[in-house]
């Protein structure tokens, strides 16, 4: 056994997946490069009819552990995924790295994200350097997350700290977080279906006294097609119900959804616009658990 699969020997990994059995194929094998077993791989897939289980089980390396469930959004399919790691591995798992379905790791990433929770007791989560695959080329997409001043709006940082291995951060990006399983065990707030649901928890991990950080050491890469406007709108309402500033939360609201509204009409996408009045309708009427 190398150095490497050592670090890595107690670390169990959740793949988040919807309907893209190409990338899901190349994750998996990612992880098996990156010295994580089969056997402590747990694919939470939501595609419900759209891909079958034949399907699937050709994507994926054999002896990965398969799980299906209904299209109830990412944190749900976190706590879903998590909840049969603590069940398989009875308490054994040191790390659980939860990734979506096309993200790929730099050589020697997952082993630098296993010694920084080993290393630190007070890091409840650690994400890799990211960055994002597109037409272009490849471009740095986060070195961690942050809240703006008074609005505290969701917001990533691309900047470096020179001299460190890694840097404390607000929140960072959910499609690639390696968690201490006390962390992990707080839950994803499920009511957020798709987007935020990361920060929300990276903001109670934080405030209950563990660590969110990035190690630059670490190399991820992903593509994403950013967030749509309806997540956008309802989100950042729920999120500021909990961690809002008092008398700037209506105006957090306003700022996003002029946001919204102008890229709407930029595009005349009547159904954009649509998507945004939805959001504000649905975040006023969902309530917190």
């Amino acid at each position: 056994m190398t150095d490497a699969q050592q670090v890595v020997s107690r670390v169990w990994a959740v793949v988040v997946h919807h309907n893209s059995l190409e990338t899901l194929e190349a994750t998996a094998h990612n992880l098996l490069d990156e010295g994580i077993g089969p056997k402590r791989i747990v694919v939470v897939d939501n595609s419900m009819d759209r891909v079958s289980e034949p399907e699937l089980v050709r994507a994926l390396p054999p002896g990965v552990h398969l799980l299906r469930v209904e299209n109830q959004g990412y944190g749900a399919a976190v706590n879903a995924g998590f909840r049969l790691v603590d069940l398989v591995a009875a308490g054994c798992a040191e790390a659980v790295l939860v990734v979506t379905h096309e993200v790929l790791f730099s050589q020697g990433a997952v082993a630098v994200l296993a010694e920084t929770v080993r290393g630190d007791p007070s890091v409840g989560a650690v994400a890799p350097l990211l960055t994002v695959r597109g037409a272009s080329g490849e471009g740095v997409w986060s070195t961690g997350g942050y809240l703006t001043g008074c609005l505290r709006l969701p917001r990533h940082s691309t900047e470096l700290e020179v001299g460190r291995d890694y840097a404390t951060v607000e929140w960072a990006d959910g499609a690639a977080v390696m968690y201490r399983p006390s962390a992990l065990g707080l839950g994803m707030d499920e009511r957020y279906f798709l987007y935020m649901e990361e920060v929300e928890l990276h903001l109670r991990l934080r405030a209950s006294g563990m660590k969110v950080v990035v190690a630059y050491d670490a190399r991820a890469s992903q593509s994403t097609g950013g967030m749509p406007s309806y997540y956008e709108v309802r989100n950042i309402q729920l999120l500021h119900r909990r961690f809002g500033r008092r008398g700037f939360r209506h105006l957090a609201l306003a700022s996003v959804t002029a946001l919204a509204v102008a890229k709407a009409a930029r595009h005349s996408d009547l159904t954009a616009f649509r998507a945004v009045l939805r959001g504000m309708r649905d975040g006023r009427r969902a309530r917190l658990v």
